[in-house]
């Protein structure tokens, strides 16, 4: 890149400094700009990781939201069973109720196994399974009542 002192010949050495001097700078920005840009795809890597968690969270809460949704309306349904039931005397109410129960137990498996990662829903899925084991209790004594 730098010419020779042959090829010089009897150029001024301040003329020759300097064009080392540039020849230097135009390197070291070259340089500067490729380590900015390594620098900047590192920068873009972090946030494309770091989204990609997010949207794993987002999905995460998508699907416990979507069983504690399944969770309610078995148990919306046992609840219209009961009810049918015991207006109408009707048996295949009672097949219904056990069908659903079994749903709703199903359900409140698969929200404890959601968020066996978070110690504070897994003693609030602890309480609502103590409450559906009491709300089956009720259910069956409401039901034998029924049946007297």
């Amino acid at each position: 890149m730098n010419p020779s002192r042959a090829e010089i010949g009897d150029s001024d050495p301040r003329q020759v400094r300097a064009e080392r001097i540039f020849n230097g700078l135009v390197v070291g920005c070259v340089a500067l700009g490729f380590i900015t840009l390594v620098a900047v795809g590192a920068l873009a890597a972090s946030v494309l990781a770091r989204n990609i968690s997010f949207t794993g969270l987002v999905a995460h809460t998508y699907e416990v939201q979507s069983a504690i949704s399944d969770f309610r309306a078995f148990d919306e349904r046992i609840e219209t069973a009961r009810r049918g039931y015991l207006l109408s005397h009707d048996e295949r109410f009672v097949a219904g109720i056990k069908t659903l129960h079994a749903q709703t137990e199903a359900a409140l498996a698969r929200i404890q196994a959601l968020t066996a990662d978070n110690p504070v829903q897994r003693a609030n899925v602890a309480a609502l399974g103590a409450l559906l084991k009491r709300q089956t209790q009720a259910i069956d004594v409401s039901m034998a009542f029924a049946r007297g």
